[in-house]
């Protein structure tokens, strides 16, 4: 599992930084790529649509993208857009310790 953490705001002008991190992620070749929005305080729908899109892709790869504890901020956004992207089920609960600000970490 490779897991990208982010922190803060993400919006149109972190947008870029964000899918350099997430294709990273998936170039890593790991089954299973995991996006902890436990301590996003803001996300925007261009951030949405390069979650959505890394989804599609790694789905074609017959590999998986997981949301883990989404912030109620990220939470909400993700609900409205409806994009189904698949959370861990644990609202507000990070399962592990967030990686530092926008690092990819590598586990397993």
């Amino acid at each position: 599992m490779t897991v990208v953490a982010l922190l803060g705001e993400h919006d149109i002008t972190t947008v870029a930084y964000v899918s350099a991190l997430v294709a990273r992620a998936i170039a890593d070749q790991r089954a299973e790529v995991v996006v902890d929005l436990s301590e996003v305080t803001y996300l925007g729908a261009a951030t949405v649509r390069v979650l959505a899109r890394a989804r599609t892709l790694l789905k074609g790869e017959s590999r998986t993208l997981v949301v883990r504890a989404p912030s109620r901020a990220a939470r909400r956004i993700l609900q409205l857009c409806d994009l189904g992207l698949a959370t861990d089920g644990r609202p507000d609960t990070p399962l592990a310790r967030p990686a530092d600000k926008h690092e990819v970490r590598r586990s397993g």
